[in-house]
């Protein structure tokens, strides 16, 4: 075995055993010794050595190490490998691999808080200051990226890269950055990787901001970073360069990115620029959907970079006509139109788009050289992913070894190859692969013959979103809703809880242009249940908000109470004769706390001072407006009944003391009583022990007025009684402590005005959904106090269900018993003499569960979401809950005495 002091004394020496394992593939287009398998060569060429002043270095970036996000001003982030707190460490490691150079990334947000220059984080400056001379210190050259896709949400809030001020944006941030650290920083890289901010996140749903924009997001993104480029490369050129004597550049995965900066001529791709303008025209657009760069953008892009940093992983054979996949029209791709193949004898990484692919650095660098005129070049990424492999990565071995002869092998092309960066120097957060996974409820003895009402409801509940799809994504209701309404009778369902969505009616969220396919869509489902016996419940919003309101500021706009009455009022219009029993809106928690006042729902506003409870009152409002709407308006003729769903998690204390007593009633007016409390209560309004913390929290922190805004006596008034029902969608509970168990939260938020901590036992059995644990006896916690503290409403539950992970099969003994032990408590809160008129399973069949996709299924039915028909097959708690619907009660031993389903007579 031969080891090396120094990365820089490697050379490549291939064994007899490796050389004499050489396969060479032949193609019809390419017979070359340059389509080697990796890491086998014509000829062991003995001591081909690296050049003593190539930097030899390891990269990373900021969002995906550092953490830190709740320090120093910076907020977007989690922990990641924290290496804000262990940067000494990282350093250490740098030493220890003897690297000559470190790549990483600045945080724009941790320097500039809110994005733009007036606000300087002087503990963030210093973070960098410390981390950049540590690797001084020990003779490691830094080489900085100025953005590496964590956009300050400011800026996003602005417009992001589709705005005409960012380059201005970006040029102030970048002076910053090169006057604070340009004194010892030499090598800088403006962006990362244009493709994938611009595309994946503009012209698809890939990564942040998700726009999805497929027509336009991608160019009007790309004009305008080049640009941003081009302004902090002269604002460099022209202040800095002669004092602080470094190089600027961008790091590029190409094309529509390379063409403007690097070419004669200057401006996007001539031949490409063509196709879309062809295809822009063809559909209809009145001019291409690629800007077009004016001479004096031109002249200021061209030639702005001092090298050419190259991010390279793999290849991708291209046809012109074989190996299509679908894109979206108008897209980039379906701009391209080309076909794309990768080998299947190409080893495969444990990133899905990664591939061992033969020859492939010197054939892009070659390209390259010869297409741009010679420039420098640094690789400033290459690298391999595995999964959970453990410390002996032989696999990621041999492909550093290939690419790195590789290398060689481009060096003595005479092209002028100055460093290469590994990824990573340690694990880290991959963007949205992350970092790529029974005591209570349980009766005490089994009472047989407690039996449901003959007339409550039993059904199951899904959303609109999360199962509709409409082309061949999601659970594609839109297109298989027969066998949806086939599921439902063959559960034997008296009801199905399902949402509308807002935007498949109403395209652009406004009540002057209805979408007719759309609510034929809807006709033909309820009808489809009628036909059956089945009750239609409609939800009117379930988290699916049109863009357009969004844009027009969506819950926070004083005049969303209207735009909502105005939809509802067309759905009452066209579904009314049919649908008897209506939702307005589905957990304004989730809506209100997790999209406005934190980050875990969209909008992702994380406004945490006032976002929940601005959202608070205008979401209670507009839900008054429909009710009365329907009230006044439809309820004669259609004589239906109108509530509200709230997400009702029990809230105990943790112990009998009064402090903790006091605190989980302050957390139940958090949690749910700002919005039930304006509703069902006899006074109105928003609770008003809650409301006075927040007011005196308000006051302390220097706000002139209370974060918490108040009804006048007109909207309490109008909104108090108006709800027919309260739907509760109900899964876990917590115990609250005054004073133990408490945990950060951002100052001041909903939590921080809570003050309280939060306890669950550990023997309570955990589902799949980390927040989710199976909690003794919570339906009639929950149910019995409601009932008393206002007045005995009518209550539906109409979401209660359990998560299981992907795979797990249709044996799903967990989710059985966590329903037996659910319904049990319903039958105790029945027996108890709550005015509980149904149940509803979440869910019918798995679906998208939001941030967590399809990681967590709560589904009664399994579905296959790799088939194009979305394929359904009936779990075991199917049959356990068919059986629990026919027969009216709860027997612990039953077992279905087949797994094939059936439609039971009359359904």
């Amino acid at each position: 075995m031969k080891y090396f002091e120094n990365i820089s004394d490697i050379v490549v020496e291939l064994s007899e055993e490796s050389f004499s394992s050489v396969i060479v593939w032949g193609y019809p287009e390419f017979v070359s010794l340059s389509l080697l398998l990796a890491l086998c060569y014509a000829s062991p060429r003995q001591e081909r050595r690296f050049p003593d002043d190539f930097l030899f270095g390891a990269a990373t970036a900021s969002y995906q190490i550092e953490g830190g996000w709740n320090a120093d001003d910076k907020s977007n982030g989690d922990k990641a490998a924290n290496s804000y707190n262990n940067y000494a460490r990282d350093v250490e490691m740098m030493r220890e691999l003897g690297l000559n150079a470190y790549r990483f990334s600045i945080s724009w947000a941790r320097i500039l808080p809110n994005g733009l220059a007036n606000q300087i984080n002087e503990p963030g400056v210093e973070f960098y200051n410390n981390y950049i001379n540590e690797m001084l210190k020990y003779n490691i050259t830094p080489m900085v990226t100025l953005y590496h896709w964590d956009l300050p949400q400011k800026i996003q809030n602005l417009g992001g890269f589709l705005s005409p001020l960012f380059p201005e944006w970006f040029e102030d941030y970048a002076r910053i950055v090169f006057q604070r650290f340009g004194d010892r920083v030499k090598h800088w890289i403006t962006f990362n990787e244009p493709c994938e901010i611009c595309f994946e996140g503009y012209g698809s749903s890939a990564k942040a901001p998700i726009l999805n924009a497929t027509d336009v997001g991608t160019y009007m993104c790309a004009k305008q970073l080049v640009i941003a480029h081009a302004r902090a490369y002269h604002a460099y050129d022209k202040d800095y360069r002669s004092d602080q004597g470094g190089v600027c550049g961008i790091t590029i995965s190409w094309g529509i990115y390379a063409e403007p900066i690097f070419s004669e001529q200057g401006g996007f791709p001539k031949e490409f620029v063509e196709r879309v303008a062809k295809n822009s025209e063809e559909q209809g657009y009145p001019r291409s959907r690629m800007p077009e760069f004016s001479p004096e953008e031109i002249e200021l892009v061209r030639g702005s970079a001092d090298f050419f940093g190259v991010n390279h992983y793999t290849a991708v054979l291209i046809s012109a006509t074989e190996h299509k996949h679908w894109f979206p029209v108008s897209s980039l791709y379906a701009d391209a139109d080309v076909g794309m193949y990768t080998l299947p004898e190409w080893a495969s990484s444990a990133s899905d788009w990664l591939t061992f692919a033969p020859n492939s650095l010197l054939n892009s660098l070659s390209h390259l050289r010869n297409k741009y005129k010679d420039p420098v070049f640094y690789i400033t990424e290459n690298g391999w992913s595995q999964a959970g492999a453990g410390l002996e990565d032989d696999d990621r071995i041999s492909y550093y070894r290939s690419a790195l002869n590789n290398v060689l092998d481009s060096l003595e092309a005479g092209i002028k190859l100055k460093g290469y960066m590994a990824w990573s120097l340690l694990d880290n957060f991959e963007w949205m692969q992350g970092y790529t996974l029974l005591l209570a409820l349980c009766y005490a003895s089994p009472r047989q013959e407690r039996r449901f009402p003959d007339d409550f409801l039993f059904g199951t509940a899904t959303a609109s979103y999360q199962i509709e799809g409409g082309w061949n994504a999601d659970g594609d209701t839109y297109n298989n809703y027969a066998r949806d309404v086939e599921m439902m009778r063959e559960l034997g369902l008296d009801a199905y809880r399902f949402s509308l969505s807002w935007a498949r009616i109403l395209p652009n969220g406004l009540a002057n242009q209805i979408n007719e396919p759309g609510v034929e869509f809807y006709n033909n489902y309820i009808n489809e249940m009628l036909k059956y016996n089945i009750t239609p419940m409609i939800t009117l919003y379930h988290w699916d908000l049109p863009q357009k309101i969004q844009d027009l500021g969506g819950f926070l706009s004083p005049i969303f109470p209207e735009f909502f009455e105005d939809y509802a009022r067309v759905v009452f219009e066209r579904f009314g004769d049919r649908v008897k029993h209506w939702i307005t809106f589905n957990e304004p928690r989730e809506i209100c706390y997790e999209g406005y006042g934190s980050s875990t729902k969209a909008p992702i506003l994380n406004a945490t001072d006032v976002g929940t409870y601005m959202c608070a009152k205008h979401l209670v409002l507009a839900h008054a407006r429909a009710y009365h709407a329907y009230d006044k308006d439809y309820r004669s003729d259609q004589g239906g009944v109108c509530g509200i769903t709230i997400s009702v998690n029990w809230f105990g204390p943790l112990t009998d003391s009064e402090e903790d007593n006091f605190a989980a009633e302050i957390q139940r007016q958090a949690e749910w009583g700002i919005y039930a409390e304006p509703i069902f209560s006899e006074e109105g309004g928003f609770p008003k022990e809650f409301a006075e913390r927040v007011a005196k929290n308000s006051e302390e922190q220097g706000y002139p007025r209370s974060r918490m805004p108040e009804f006048s006596p007109e909207e309490i008034e109008f909104v108090r009684g108006s709800a027919d029902f309260f739907g509760l969608n109900h899964y876990t509970a917590f115990l609250i402590s005054a004073a133990e168990h408490k945990q950060w939260y951002p100052m001041p938020s909903l939590y921080t005005d809570t003050d309280v901590g939060t306890y669950r036992p550990p023997e309570w059995a955990s589902a799949a959904s980390s927040w989710l644990k199976l909690a003794p006896n919570s339906i009639f916690n929950a149910l019995t106090h409601l009932r008393n503290k206002y007045n005995d409403p009518v209550f539906y539950i109409t979401e209660n269900g359990w998560s299981q992970p992907p795979g797990s099969g249709l044996e799903d003994d967990d989710r059985i018993t966590y329903y037996r032990a659910a319904l049990n408590s319903v039958l105790d809160s029945l027996e108890a003499g709550v005015n509980l008129k149904g149940y509803m399973a979440w869910s019918l069949l798995d679906n998208f569960e939001w941030m967590e996709g399809y990681t967590e299924r709560f589904g009664l039915y399994e579905v296959d979401f790799e088939s194009s028909e979305k394929t359904r097959t009936p779990r075991k708690s199917a049959f356990i809950y068919k059986e629990i619907i026919r027969s009216r009660t709860i027997d612990p031993e039953y077992e279905p005495p087949t797994r094939t389903m059936w439609i039971d007579e009359g359904h």
